[in-house]
């Protein structure tokens, strides 16, 4: 609702002729429904469904300057052939689709890596994949001891939203240096997804139905816990008043506990609920009751809190000297995209559609948001009421951007999340 009325209808007055296009015209009950309420007539066009890819279609053609080797309006007259297959060379298991014409070579599209599209000629470049770059950096747990007690529990972490997209580094090292065994979530494939949409109760963003997947990928793997917190919200900076997270991740554990009926199962989750605003006081104590509820001393927990600190700050280190480095070194003339949003849509392979690799086939450089130095860029006097931590973290790298001229954004979000609704007129 938010982003229909923040992003479609907005201040636009409703005409006498209303035209109805897209899936959902589909369904005649929200047809009758809006006839109802208007009392008027809803036209729905033929091939509704497909409008807006004709109209973009129509938009390039329109623009093209040279010709064009789209073959789509000849093959009408053509005799082609379509089947439709499962490709098994990676967990995301596509349903890629074979157009055979006459005196062609067939035509595929469906996959995410796009290894069938052999009429596609793809740039093979050395321009460096940052968001492999920095996942790996996300998996290293540097600085954690070996301590001689066996290990008790295996603690599930979902290989989603912010606990593992911001703060793996964190969560790792502390729980390693508990002695535990950390058991990640599959990386998120078809599976996740399915079971995910087919899990969630409600309408959440896509994420969040993302993240059930996850949790239920994890209950599969016989772990002894899954660690979900509450992250309420993030330490401010010297700029902003408000560093809030969406009401989903604030309330994330309690959102798959009902869902997934987590507490019928006996699935027990470690749920702590984070205030990073409250200070570091505040978190130690916090981490001091989940350690000792993993049966560990207090001096170990003290430990393990420190060696998490400095994994955290050591991963950070890392991305914003790689992301300064990469901006002071561009080649003259050559342009960057950076891909802004939330870090659990931009850097999960899956939510990205892959799009980073998309830019690194064409030779373009792709650029992960927390790469762009932004401790000092002020936003407080533009937009003194942004309320939620990734709002002000997207609108301070827009601001960046546009004040450097060898940078362009790609702004990735989901259309389900209320928050990001609202943002679009700031830019």
């Amino acid at each position: 609702m938010f982003n229909y009325l923040n992003r479609v209808v907005r201040r636009k007055k409703i005409g006498d002729k209303i035209f109805f296009q897209g899936g959902v015209a589909f369904n005649r009950g929200v047809i009758g429904a809006f006839e109802k309420i208007l009392g008027k007539k809803i036209l729905i066009p033929p091939h509704h469904e497909v409008t807006g890819a004709i109209g973009c279609a129509l938009i390039a053609r329109d623009l093209a300057k040279e010709g064009s080797c789209f073959k789509g309006f000849n093959i009408v007259n053509e005799k082609y052939g379509n089947r439709l297959f499962i490709c098994k060379d990676c967990d995301n298991r596509c349903e890629v689709n074979e157009l055979s014409i006459k005196n062609e070579s067939p035509l595929y599209f469906g996959s995410r890596c796009g290894k069938y599209d052999i009429a596609q000629e793809k740039c093979l470049t050395d321009v460096p994949d940052l968001f492999k770059e920095r996942e790996k950096w996300l998996l290293e747990c540097r600085g954690t001891s070996k301590t001689e007690a066996k290990s008790k529990y295996k603690i599930g972490i979902p290989r989603a939203m912010v606990a593992y997209h911001e703060f793996l580094p964190f969560w790792n090292a502390f729980f390693k240096e508990l002695n535990c065994e950390i058991i990640f979530s599959s990386f998120t494939n078809r599976n996740i997804i399915s079971s995910g949409l087919e899990s969630a109760v409600s309408d959440y963003c896509f994420p969040i139905k993302v993240t059930h997947g996850h949790i239920l990928n994890l209950i599969d793997r016989k772990v002894d816990y899954i660690f979900l917190p509450h992250i309420i919200d993030l330490e401010k900076d010297n700029f902003s008043r408000n560093t809030f997270m969406c009401p989903y991740v604030q309330s994330l554990p309690d959102i798959m506990e009902a869902s997934l009926g987590l507490e019928e199962k006996n699935i027990k989750l470690l749920k702590p609920s984070l205030h990073y605003r409250r200070g570091r006081k505040h978190i130690e104590k916090i981490l001091l009751g989940l350690g000792r509820s993993l049966g560990r001393g207090d001096l170990n927990i003290k430990k393990a809190i420190e060696m998490a600190t400095f994994n955290h700050s050591e991963f950070l280190k890392k991305v914003r000297a790689k992301g300064k480095d990469v901006i002071r070194s561009l080649p003259k003339g050559q342009k960057a995209v950076v891909i802004i949003g939330r870090l659990y849509n931009t850097c999960d392979s899956a939510l990205n559609l892959q799009i980073t690799k998309i830019f690194q086939e064409k030779g373009i450089m792709a650029i992960p948001i927390d790469f762009l130095p932004l401790e000092d860029i002020d936003i407080s006097q533009e937009f003194p009421d942004m309320y939620w931590h990734h709002g002000i973290r997207i609108l301070k790298a827009a601001k960046y951007i546009v004040s450097n001229k060898d940078l362009y954004a790609i702004y990735l979000t989901n259309f389900g999340c209320g928050p990001d609704s609202v943002k679009p007129p700031y830019f």
